[in-house]
């Protein structure tokens, strides 16, 4: 999703979200992907890695790890498909007990069509990508991690006449500062130059806190995020120039072992240097998941979600809205996930002869890997 467009609700931006964490490195087992709606991240199990290294030693090994992704969704007349698959080849060797290097390669291809079904309309594209990433980790006591990475890719889709580049250097620190309280700090700097040749240049630094609260069952995260972006395609500041600052928090309860509720709050300001714009989203929220069996989960949420946009001093709001989502997540097999979700969106205005304001959203992904 790009990060300096508004946030609306919308099916692009399930699609590039998903299509995000397809240039990710494979991760552990039990994963959780999440679709994005409105703010709103829903979770969605991906199947566990069952693969065994190609090759493995003492201190070295490979790793061969591939996901396959569909995604569908379905929104008033339209139907958003979405197939990926990504395949990742890494290989990783321990210098000492201490510090371990990883060197990853990933290859993975998109494809995906917008359907207006009323219309008979059809868009379709596809994506190509390779990417080459190093890492050093360093871990001196068991309470401290560190790792420095650095990172390149290039793309082509079907509607580029030539590549798109992108490097990224970038450090993150993990700390234990006392029993039960985590302390992560992390930040990057990268650019990219799109097959227009213009230049773009993005840094972030980001802080996160956990905290298991002392005498109550609630677990306090909390996380606060910069980035800022240039494009250096003219002198003139462009519509992508400008800074986001997120920040976030939450409160979990553990009520039990498979069930878990938590409140929190998501805000991001946005300020554009094209007209001096900024750009603000928040949502309110209440999340209750249920496990009840170690290949079942299911996620409701409700949300109230505002948003506003214009010069400073003349903000306009856009729809407030309460959000619904339910979403249902099987792992039918060591190597398949699946997962169904319903979302509906209830503006605080009612519905007018401009259109209509309510949404009804379902969306189906699946995941495996083998």
């Amino acid at each position: 999703m790009a990060l300096f467009s508004p946030m609306k609700r919308g099916l692009w931006t399930c699609s590039l979200i998903c299509l995000g964490l397809l240039a990710r490195e494979s991760a552990p087992a039990q994963e959780v992907l999440s679709a994005t709606i409105d703010q709103q991240e829903i979770p969605i199990r991906k199947a566990e890695a069952v693969n065994q290294p190609i090759l493995q030693g003492d201190v070295y090994s490979l790793t061969l790890n591939g996901t396959p992704t569909q995604q569908d969704s379905f929104d008033n007349g339209t139907r958003n498909s979405m197939f990926g698959q990504n395949y990742d080849l890494a290989w990783q060797l321990k210098l000492t007990d201490t510090v371990s290097i990883t060197y990853d390669v990933s290859a993975g291809i998109t494809q995906g069509s917008t359907m207006m079904l009323m219309t008979s309309q059809d868009w379709q594209y596809d994506t190509l990508g390779i990417s080459n990433k190093i890492n050093l980790g360093w871990q001196p006591v068991q309470v401290v991690t560190f790792d420095v990475f650095a990172q390149g890719g290039r793309t082509v889709n079907d509607g580029q006449s030539g590549f798109t580049t992108s490097q990224q250097i970038g450090a993150d620190a993990s700390v234990q500062i006392w029993k039960d309280g985590k302390l992560g700090i992390n930040g990057s700097m990268g650019d990219s130059t799109p097959y227009t040749q213009s230049l773009i240049t993005q840094d972030t630094g980001s802080v996160t806190f956990a905290q298991k609260l002392p005498w109550v069952p609630l677990t306090l995260n909390t996380s606060s995020g910069l980035t800022s972006q240039d494009a250096q395609e003219t002198l003139a500041a462009t519509a992508t120039d400008g800074s986001a600052w997120k920040n976030s928090g939450s409160l979990s309860w553990a009520i039990q072992p498979e069930a878990t509720w938590a409140i929190g709050l998501d805000d991001q300001q946005t300020t554009y240097q094209l007209n001096d714009i900024h750009e603000r989203s928040t949502s309110y929220y209440s999340q209750f998941t249920l496990q009840p069996a170690q290949s079942w989960t299911t996620t409701f949420r409700i949300s109230y979600d505002t948003h506003e946009k214009g010069p400073q001093d003349e903000m306009l709001s856009d729809a407030p809205a309460v959000n619904l989502s339910l979403g249902v997540n099987m792992k039918v097999s060591d190597t398949f996930g699946a997962g169904v979700m319903f979302h509906y969106r209830l503006p605080e205005v009612p519905m007018t002869t401009t259109g209509v304001v309510n949404d009804t959203l379902f969306t189906f992904t699946a995941t495996a890997l083998f």
